[in-house]
This record gives structure tokens, sequence and C-alpha cells, in this order.
């Protein structure tokens, strides 16, 4: 061992060794207890003890050469790991996976360029600045609901509470923002739960990397939804969703600038479809002009009228009413690493038809070759829209509509949330409707149906003196 150590005692056949440091080397001369232990097949490992105890320190270095020994035989490293380092390695590996499939169709993609941005952003801003001085092997169920608690209180009296502004790197240029609303309060359930999501992951390539077994990983439950919990996605009234096209519309009228105008057009077609067939935002960002399919089907016409027009029909055709032939879209979705197909409502076979004719004008005039195999939604140039949250939030605006009347924020799931709600009060069967939506019964009833008593209320005008 040499002159740098003293009061040298000798353990498990040799396998163990304690010692003390003199002051060689490191010019001080240190009481506490070391040890150096040697696991058959591996390099020998020192680890400080942290104590002065003899007898402690001879506890302590058999129980963590027992620990080590039952590592080597489950093929684990021996070597301890700092969860950032971990943490750093599990984001290489990600951005790798992200770059391998980089030329694969969005449907295929298992690692996708947006959910890395938002992983590594996460990882950064708080998992690292939380867990970066514990090893990963050494983290517990208790570390984990510190995090929590760390995170609840991060803006409000935390490390972001001094923050005034927000940096973050945009095309390699640092750019500087106020804080915003959300960044002053304590984070909402589903933000801390994507969170614990990036946590688990890096735990699950920690195991991979054989850092740690199944049963070292700490337990990382998903926050419950508060019962008091204002939805984050306001749905549409009637009125209101009429309201926001024709403002939409107006909005096109005026337009002088016919790259403006055509630009609105997009975003007007791209509402109207998002209402008439209840998909996902996610969903229509991922659909090809070849995902969707009008077909003809040949009904009774009494199946296809309102029921109040039956009677009329019955009476003008002598008890013999015919036959009648309607088109339907019927469209193929994925997002989610899911698919399915549904039907859209007839407005969607106006909207489709005039998006193709849309984009063929724009081939033309631009110099691109239209394709099925294209998205449907694409900008004049036949490139696909990254997403039309500006446009989105600009016709909410101009229409009054940004915010409901709780003061939360719209975004272009209400249309999918209005899309629901209406096909309720339809009489759609739910568990139809959910197939159609790609939702549980419970999903639907939970968080999409907007139903209102001001919205059927006939149902609520009964005598109360019988």
């Amino acid at each position: 061992m040499g002159k740098s150590f003293r009061n040298e005692v000798s353990l498990q056949g040799g396998a163990i060794k304690l010692y003390q440091r003199t002051d060689q080397g490191t010019g001080y001369q240190s009481d506490s207890w070391y040890a150096y232990l040697k696991v058959p097949g591996h390099k020998g490992i020192r680890r400080s003890l942290k104590t002065k105890d003899r007898l402690q320190a001879q506890h302590l270095a058999e129980s963590l050469y027992f620990d080590l020994t039952q590592k080597a035989k489950r093929g684990l490293t021996l070597k301890t790991k700092r969860f950032s380092n971990t943490a750093r390695a599990y984001l290489r590996d990600y951005e790798k996976n992200v770059e391998r499939e980089a030329d694969f169709p969005k449907h295929e993609q298992t690692y996708k360029a947006d959910l890395f941005r938002n992983k590594k952003r996460i990882t950064e801003k708080y998992l690292l600045k939380f867990f970066s001085t514990k090893n990963i092997q050494d983290i517990t169920d208790s570390d984990i609901e510190d995090y929590i608690d760390w995170r609840n209180t991060y803006w409000i009296d935390g490390d972001g509470s001094e923050q005034k502004y927000i940096e973050y790197k945009r095309n390699g240029k640092t750019i500087s923002r106020p804080k915003r609303k959300a960044e002053k309060t304590k984070p909402d359930y589903s933000t801390l739960n994507k969170e614990l999501t990036v946590i688990r992951d890096i735990f699950e390539f920690a195991r991979k990397q054989k850092l740690i077994d199944a049963s070292s990983i700490p337990v990382i439950k998903n926050i419950r939804r508060p019962k008091n919990h204002q939805p984050k996605k306001p749905g549409l009234k009637p009125k209101e969703f009429i309201l926001l096209m024709q403002t939409t519309l107006n909005t096109i009228a005026s337009q002088t600038n016919p790259k403006h105008k055509r630009h609105q057009k997009l975003i007007f077609f791209y509402m109207w479809f998002l209402a008439s067939t209840g998909i996902r935002v996610s969903e229509a960002k991922n659909l090809l002009i070849s995902d969707c399919e009008i077909i003809k089907k040949r009904h009774d016409m009494l199946d296809v009228i309102p029921p109040y027009q039956r009677q009329t029909l019955i009476e003008q055709t002598e008890g013999h009413p015919g036959t009648i032939e309607k088109e339907y879209l019927i469209i193929f979705v994925r997002a989610k690493g899911q698919h399915r197909e549904l039907v859209g409502l007839s407005d969607s076979i106006d909207v489709y038809r005039n998006l193709i004719k849309f984009h063929k004008e724009n081939a033309a005039r631009n110099g691109w070759t239209y394709s099925e195999d294209l998205p449907l939604f694409m900008n004049e140039y036949g490139k696909p829209v990254k997403d039309f949250k500006k446009g989105i939030d600009a016709a909410f605006e101009r229409a009054g509509l940004l915010y409901d009347k709780a003061g939360v924020k719209r975004t272009a799931g209400a249309f999918r949330k209005y899309y629901i709600t209406q096909a309720l009060l339809n009489g759609v069967n739910v568990a139809e409707l959910a197939k159609q939506c790609g939702n549980s019964v419970a999903v639907i009833s939970e968080y999409y149906n907007e139903i209102s008593p001001t919205d059927t209320p006939e149902k609520f005008q009964f005598d109360v003196f019988i």
C-alpha cells in the first residue's frame, strides 16, 4: 500500500484492506478510514468510509464489499456514476437515434427531434440542477419526492424566483425574453409528469447500460390530476366557432398582399378541417394527401334525412322514398405510435377538395410538383407547415376568443373538443365516438365532453308542483 498509508487492516482474506492516510503526498494526515476492495475479475476500488471509528469502518467496508460482489455477479458495473454524467450520456444516445431516424417517414420515427429538444430542456434546466451532486445508484424514492417539492417552489421562492429574464439559444444566438406567467407559479401537474417521465427514461437508460439493476430504480409515480383542476384546452360554442370562421374570412378578404391572403386561406382550411374531423393537432401534422379518400355509399332516403322531414317525404313519395348516393371522406391518421381510420363530416370533403385545388395552384405558381404523397397541410412552396400556433393565436385574438371566460388560453385543441361536444349533442354513441377519436370512453367524458346544461335547456323544464 506504500508509505502514504498507516494502520492497515486486512479483512476477508486480503480482499478488503482498511487504512488511514499519512501526510505524504497530500500534506495533511487524515484520521478517517478508507477501504481498498478487490472483487475477483475487477480492478481494485478505493472508497472513503467517512468515519474515524475503526469498528464502524470495518462494518461499512464489509457491507460495501458484499454489495460490490453481488453487482459483479449480476454483470453490473462496480463504478459509481454521477446522475449528471448518466443524464448527459442518455441525451447523447437519444440524439444519435434522432439523427439515425431523421430520414424515416414521420409516423415511423421512434425518436423525434421535437421530443429530444423538450427532454434536453427539462434535463438541463431542472434535473441536472437538482440531482447533479448525486450518484445515480444512490437516488432513492425520497429524493424523487424532494425533487417534486423543489420544482413546486422553483419559480416562487427557489432558484428561478431571482430570474427576471429567460435565456435560450436559437440558431447559435443567445436570446433573452421576460418570464412567462407559467414561469412565476407552481408548475401544472402535467408539466411535472413530463419531467418525471424523463427521469424514468434516464434510469431505464442506466439499467440498460448496467449501471444499476431494476430493483435499484426508485419508485417514480405520476402526479394525479387535481380534482379542481381547470382543463387546459377550452372548447368553443357554435356561435363562437361561426364568429371565428367569419372573422377569418373577413381577414382574407381584407388582405392586399397575395402571399398573406394565401396564408390566411390555409389557416382557414386548417381550422375548418380540424373542426369537421375531430383529429388531433399531431395527427393533422402527419397527414398526407393520400391518407384521405372520398368514397360513395348508397342509402335509403329515410336513413339520411332529419327525422322531422321523414313523414313529409313518405307522403310525397307515396311510401316509396327511394335511395340516395352520399359521399364520405375516410381519413387514415397516425400519431403517438398508433393509427386508425375515421370518417369526416360532410364539410371535410369541401375542405379536402379546396386544399387540393389550393396546392395545385401554388405548385403551378411556384414551380414545384404536386403529389398525393405530400402533406395535406403545406405552404405555397410545397413544404410542410411545422405548426399553425401563431396563425391560430392571431385568428382567435382577432375574433376576441383567445381566452375563455375563466381566462384560459385557447389552442388548436379547441377544435377537437368542439367536434366531440357537438357529436355528443347530436346523439352520437359515446363508445363509437371514442373509437372515431382514438380515445377511451372515460377520456371522452372527463377531458373532452363540454356539454353544458345551457346547451339543452329543454331537458331541465319540468314541474315541481305535482
